[in-house]
């Protein structure tokens, strides 16, 4: 393992010292410069988390923390620190349990090696996570450069840094040290909280003061806000109505304390207005700035955000990134949606039969192909074009992916355990063709979950196999190896379709569902025996998916069809409840 130019950051959730300091020893065995902390409680956790760290260890269990906890202490860093949850063996109901509290990987306790391969597999992808908003910040900055001309540059240098009335920074002079604090927080580490605080009822008051005792009153606001707060903040006056802070090294939690203590001067101040008393409240929206800030305009918006939604005024509300998610997904954004689903492990699971067309074929078995579904927030059905599309944009293919797998093969170990045969078709995505790991990691859920290896049969996509012919190849025969078998679907589409399997360790080949909606001519009817003779030449087993009525049963048992699938047999249902017996018959 190549050694990191920059020290790993640790943290080690375990109660053991001497487990943390082998942990340790591990990493700085393998080349790591290491700088690590054990954590033995959520208080000492929270606090550490002020800081920034790369990877969190926790061990299989711990005295004052569980997994949940752990998940709610970091989930404002949104995918910012590497979770592993390491356990006492690989059952399925072991990896279930730690995937759906939000770690990145689980690993055996025991298993160095894997633990060794984990990590640095997650370090660098966090590492190209800070490279990309990194990027993101210094191209946003380079295209400003670009299209500011030089009259726009000399009205910026001539501008007072300055708000006329209160004499705090004004709002282009604030804008400036947001993004500063911004390019600090993802380059640096060093986080920051913006507050934004709100003036309530300005407008009555306003009206009430007038033009000179509103400046006069904003003025003695101001002069509270410095008493008030630490003298690293750097505050303005961003709107007629409200003012901005910025409080570096800190973060929402840190500075609530603060800024309650703030919002309650303010309210039980009388102010002196020409000689009438006039008091006000604050309505405080509050968001942090952090590595994984992408944009300092949107940590912006969410404290704006935080604070027009206290419509009661005199309150404070922390921007949780969890309301964004949800907001997302009421708008319709399917990522948000799979995001929200993936975090709340409320995808549907969904099973369809595979039937044999001729009688006999193959024995008792009973299969099913396992599929996810994924529901709006209104209780519709996402189209499952849409939802894969989605997916593969927002790289959380590979991690759906491995739910349908844990899940799929948790549902069929209950069915094994009912005395039944049933074998499981589970696609996979073309993510899956580029995880080397899939391959380790699906024999340890196979080993704990105590299956046969061929009751597991992988599927992939023609069109998905033909754009990464090597790793497919590498993955079928991988497959073969751990006695699993292998399905292609979408089979028939590609100019040479036969060329592809010449290179593919394969058991099933499911023709296109376009085959199927076009049986009423000769001439398709003949082109589709041509294909299956060549299959069946091949020693593949044929499926028929797509199948919407009975009319075309008669062609497909003709042309040899070994098995049929489709609506007309049974949608998608959340059981394997159908009977096969009645098609056998």
């Amino acid at each position: 393992m190549i050694a990191n130019k920059k020290p790993t950051r640790l943290l080690l959730i375990d109660d053991s010292a001497d487990n943390a300091e082998r942990i340790v020893e591990l990493f700085r065995a393998a080349g790591h410069a290491v700088q690590a902390q054990q954590i033995t409680s959520l208080d000492t956790l929270n606090a550490a988390l002020q800081r920034s760290w790369d990877i969190c260890i926790a061990a299989h269990s711990s005295k004052n923390l569980t997994p949940a906890m752990i998940q709610q202490s970091t989930q404002h860093l949104a995918g910012n620190i590497v979770r592993i949850q390491l356990t006492q063996d690989n059952s399925v109901t072991s990896l279930a349990a730690a995937l759906q509290c939000g770690v990145q990987d689980v690993v055996c306790q025991d298993d160095d090696q894997r633990l060794l391969f984990v990590a640095q597999r997650e370090l660098t992808h966090l590492a190209e996570r800070r490279q990309r908003r990194a990027a993101e910040i210094a191209l946003r900055k380079t295209q400003q450069r670009v299209i500011a001309s030089a009259e726009i540059a000399a009205k910026l240098r001539e501008a007072s840094n300055q708000d006329v009335v209160t004499g705090l920074y004004n709002r282009q002079h604030f804008l400036q040290h947001l993004d500063a604090a911004a390019e600090r927080a993802i380059n640096l580490g060093q986080p920051a909280c913006l507050a934004y605080l709100k003036v309530d009822h300005y407008l009555s008051l306003q009206a009430d003061l007038g033009i000179t005792g509103i400046d006069l009153f904003l003025i003695d606001l101001a002069m509270l806000l410095r008493q008030q707060l630490s003298t690293h903040s750097h505050i303005a006056r961003f709107a007629d109505n409200a003012f901005s802070v910025i409080i570096p090294d800190s973060t929402p939690e840190l500075c609530q304390t603060e800024l309650l203590n703030l919002m309650q001067a303010v309210e039980a101040r009388l102010f002196e207005i020409h000689g009438r008393t006039t008091q006000t409240t604050l309505s405080i929206g509050v968001a942090l700035l952090s590595e994984q800030t992408a944009t300092a305009s949107i940590v912006l918006k969410r404290a704006q955000g935080c604070a027009d939604q206290l419509t009661q005024g005199n309150a404070l509300k922390i921007h949780n990134p969890a309301d964004d998610l949800a907001a997302a997904a009421k708008r319709g954004d399917i990522v948000a949606m799979l995001h929200q689903a993936l975090a709340q492990n409320s995808l549907t699971l969904l099973f369809q039969p595979i039937v044999g067309l001729h009688a006999g074929q193959d024995g008792q078995d009973e299969l099913y192909e396992a599929q996810w579904q994924l529901l709006s927030p209104h209780g519709q059905q996402v189209p499952a074009a849409e939802c894969l599309h989605a997916a593969a944009s927002a790289g959380v293919a590979a991690t759906i992916d491995r739910w349908l797998l844990i899940n799929a093969m948790r549902r069929l170990t209950e069915q094994h355990k009912s005395g039944s045969l049933t074998r499981l078709f589970i696609p996979l995505s073309s993510a899956s063709l580029e995880d080397r790991n899939i391959l380790p990691w699906l024999r340890a859920a196979l080993k704990a979950s105590g299956l046969p290896a061929h009751s597991i049969i992988l599927q992939l996509r023609e069109t998905d196999v033909i754009r990464r012919l090597k790793q497919a190849k590498y993955l079928t025969h991988g497959l073969h190896h751990l006695h699993c078998q292998v399905a292609l679907e979408q089979f028939g589409c590609a100019p040479n379709p036969f060329n592809t399997l010449k290179y593919l360790a394969l058991d099933y080949v499911k023709l296109d569902d376009s085959f199927s909606a076009k049986l009423e001519s000769i001439v398709a009817q003949q082109a589709l025996k041509d294909l299956l003779i060549t299959l069946h030449r091949h020693g593949k087993q044929s499926i028929m998916s797509g199948i919407k009525s009975a009319s075309v049963l008669p062609t497909l048992w003709q042309a040899q069809v070994n098995y049929i699938q489709g609506d007309y047999l049974q949608s998608p249902s959340q059981t394997m409840s159908y009977n096969f017996c009645v098609e056998e018959q």
